[in-house]
C-alpha cells in the first residue's frame, strides 16, 4: 500500500532574535492510509511541529510533502485552506467550539456543512455524543462544560466529518479511564490514516500501529515496547545533560563536592519549581472549587426553593452551577492526579 502522508528531509526553521534556529532537522515520514501512527517525545523537541506541517498549517522551511501524491509544499495559501477543510481534521490544545451552541448542535456542525437534514445530522450527533458519555450534556454550551466535556465534544465533531486524516494533540487529556475507553473504540472505527501526539499508554495499545519518538528534531520509530518508553526518555535526558547525573557520593569525593552537591541541588529544585507551582496552583483551585459547591449544596438544601414558583429560575441556575462545579471539580482531580504524577517521575528522573 502506498503512502497516504509523504514527508522527505523536511526541516522547519524560526527566527530566534537576530538568527535562525532550526526546528526539525530533515524529517522523513511515510504514513499509510488506515495507518495510526503515535508522535512521542519530550516536551520542546518539535511534536507539535511536525503535527503542524502534515496538517498543512505550517510550511517546511526545506523539503517536500506529498499527500496522496498531491505535492503539499507547493500549494498557496487559499489551496491549503481548501486542503484543510476537504481532508483534513484536527483537534490541538484549543477546541474552537462556537459558544452561543449547545454540544449537540456544535458536533452536528460538518453534517449540516454536507447538506444532511437536520433530523438525521442531530440524531448521528446524538449518537456520538451518547458514545463518549455526554447524553446528558447535550444542550449545554462550550461554557458551561468542562475542559474535558469541551475536548470529547470537538473529537465528536471532528469524527462525524470523516475526513481523511485527523490529527489529535493530546485528545485524552482531562478524561478519565472510562472516556479514554470510549474515545479510543471511536478511533478504532474510523477508516483513515490517524497521527496523535499522546503518552497516554491505553490509547496507544488500543489504537497505534506504530510508535514514532520526535526527539531533537527528529524522527525515528521506536523499536521497543511501550512499557520502555520511560527509561528511554530518562536515558535521553541524562545524556542531554550529563551534569546532573552524578551520583551523590561521586560529587561529595570530588574537590569542592559539598559546595558542588548545593549546586546540583539548587539546580534539581529550580528544575522542579514548575511542576510543583502547579500542583499547588490545581490544589488551589480544587479547595475553592469545592468551597464553592459545599455553599451551593447549602443552598439546595432549602426546602422553601423548591415550593416557590417564583424562585424557579434561581433553583435552575443552582442545580446548572452546581453539575458545573462538580464537572470542574473532577477535571480538577484529575490534572492534580496526572501533575501529580509528572512531579514523581521528574524527581526520579533528576
Amino acid at each position: 500500500m502506498g503512502a497516504l502522508l509523504q514527508l522527505r528531509d523536511v526541516a522547519k526553521c524560526f527566527r530566534m532574535g537576530d538568527r535562525d534556529e532550526e526546528i526539525l532537522h530533515g524529517i522523513d515520514l511515510d504514513v499509510c492510509e488506515g495507518e495510526f501512527v503515535a508522535l512521542m517525545g519530550p516536551s520542546g523537541s518539535g511534536k507539535t511541529t511536525c503535527l503542524e506541517i502534515l496538517g498543512a498549517l505550517s510550511r517546511p522551511t526545506r523539503g517536500s510533502y506529498h499527500l496522496d501524491g498531491d505535492p503539499v509544499h507547493r500549494l498557496d495559501d487559499d489551496a491549503l485552506a481548501d486542503l484543510r477543510a476537504a481532508r483534513m481534521g484536527f483537534v490541538f490544545q484549543t477546541f474552537n467550539l462556537m459558544p452561543r451552541m449547545s454540544a449537540l448542535r456544535n458536533a452536528a456542525l460538518p453534517l449540516l456543512y454536507a447538506g444532511l437534514p437536520r433530523g438525521e445530522r442531530e440524531a448521528r450527533a446524538r449518537r456520538m455524543l451518547e458514545r463518549v458519555g455526554l447524553g446528558h450534556r447535550l444542550d449545554h454550551r462550550p461554557g458551561h462544560l468542562s475542559g474535558g466535556e469541551r475536548r470529547r465534544v470537538a473529537l465528536c465533531r471532528l469524527l462525524l466529518s470523516s475526513p481523511d486524516m485527523l490529527l489529535l494533540d493530546e485528545p485524552t487529556n482531562h478524561l478519565d479511564l472510562e472516556m479514554r475507553q470510549a474515545l479510543s473504540m471511536a478511533l478504532v472505527s474510523y477508516g483513515g490514516a490517524l497521527v496523535v501526539i499522546s503518552h497516554d499508554r491505553h490509547l496507544l495499545r488500543s489504537v497505534c500501529d506504530d510508535l514514532l519518538i520526535v526527539h531533537d528534531g527528529r524522527v525515528n520509530r521506536f523499536d521497543h515496547s511501550l512499557d520502555e518508553y520511560p527509561a528511554w526518555l530518562r536515558a535521553q535526558k541524562a545524556s542531554d545533560n550529563p551534569q546532573e547525573v552524578s551520583t551523590p557520593n561521586e560529587t561529595r569525593n570530588s574537590q569542592g563536592g559539598k559546595k558542588q552537591q548545593r549546586q546540583v541541588d539548587a539546580h534539581r529544585r529550580r528544575q522542579l519549581k514548575p511542576l510543583m507551582d502547579r500542583v499547588r496552583k490545581i490544589e488551589r483551585d480544587l479547595a475553592s472549587n469545592r468551597e464553592e459547591l459545599e455553599s451551593l449544596n447549602s443552598r439546595l438544601a432549602d426546602s422553601s426553593i423548591y415550593s416557590d414558583p417564583g424562585r424557579k429560575p434561581e433553583l435552575t441556575g443552582l442545580i446548572r452551577d452546581q453539575a458545573s462545579l462538580k464537572a470542574d471539580i473532577e477535571t480538577l482531580e484529575w490534572e492534580w492526579l496526572e501533575a501529580s504524577e509528572a512531579l514523581e517521575q521528574a524527581g526520579t528522573g533528576l
